[in-house]
């Protein structure tokens, strides 16, 4: 099972940085949504993306991460015009998904003939480049922040090497994205993001400073991104043989269904009163549940 994506995991961090990570994480949930609408547009096939946690650590830390050390696919990104350093990164099982989804091959996973992680074979290669620069983009796309600072993948992908003499003392936001069903996940692609970029979240708003030179926190970039709503009118215990037992035409009894909840990418939103309007099934909003 995913991690509780608002577990927040901070070691040695600031108080700026603190402040800032109630803003931050909203603004890794937006970049999730992005990077899922993208991945379902490249691939045509419906990747569930979600995030699995958000924390403070240093570059050569998530780099260390054991969950990609030693057969993980990484990249460098560049922040801002001083190219502050960052990273991303994505395990190799999730790579070869990916391109069997992109390319209908299901590509070669594994350690080679002498227990080694094999190279990147060339169309690996090329995926993750790609796969890369579109979360460069889509970090871009959803920045809190106006204007956002440039962000590029700086070199093409590789193994630790690509990032090991690039910062490693350098304190970074982690986004852990899990792609695939919750009991079945397919990998973690990585988005590690300086705090020092993203720190201006956590300073406190004042009225006296000049409105031109304010932070502007910026969420409409992403509204027309999609996302999944669904209504859930009843929730209810079944046995496995009875759920087995289950044909075309049976009445499943849900019991007195007065209210229902709408859930918005899983998460529980509102409280609603189902109904009909229109010759349509409706909902009516009763109150918001966050």
């Amino acid at each position: 099972m995913s991690a509780d994506p608002t577990a927040v995991l901070l070691s040695g961090r600031s108080r700026h940085t603190e402040a800032a990570m109630p803003a931050v994480e909203e603004f890794f949930r937006a970049l999730t949504l992005r990077v899922r609408a993208r991945m379902v547009n490249r691939s045509s096939s419906n990747f569930q993306v979600r995030l699995a946690s958000v924390g403070v650590q240093t570059l050569v830390d998530v780099k260390d991460d054991a969950r990609f050390r030693g057969s993980g696919v990484y990249g460098l990104l560049r922040f801002d015009t001083p190219r502050i350093p960052g990273m991303a990164a994505l395990q190799r099982p999730l790579l070869t998904r990916i391109i069997g989804a992109m390319l209908g091959d299901d590509g070669e996973d594994g350690p080679g003939p002498d227990g080694e992680v094999r190279p990147l074979s060339p169309v690996e290669a090329r995926i993750a480049q790609r796969i890369f620069a579109d979360l460069a983009s889509d970090l871009i796309e959803t920045w809190p922040l106006l204007p956002p600072p440039p962000i590029f993948l700086d070199g093409p992908p590789g193994n630790a090497r690509v990032v090991e003499q690039h910062g490693g003392d350098e304190e970074v936001f982690v986004a852990n994205l899990e792609f695939g069903p919750d009991d079945a996940p397919y990998g973690l692609l990585c988005a590690a993001v300086p705090t020092q970029v993203l720190r201006a979240l956590g300073q406190p708003r004042t009225t006296t400073a000049d409105p031109a030179k304010r932070p502007k926190m910026e969420f409409s970039r992403v509204m027309p991104v999609e996302v999944e709503v669904v209504a859930e009118v009843a929730r209810l215990p079944m046995r496995v043989r009875d759920l087995r037992g289950l044909e075309v035409g049976d009445l499943v009894p849900l019991g007195p269904v007065r209210d229902a909840v709408v859930r918005v990418n899983g998460r529980p939103l509102l409280s609603v009163e189902p109904g009909h309007a229109n010759g349509q099934r409706s909902v009516r909003l009763l109150n918001r549940l966050s």
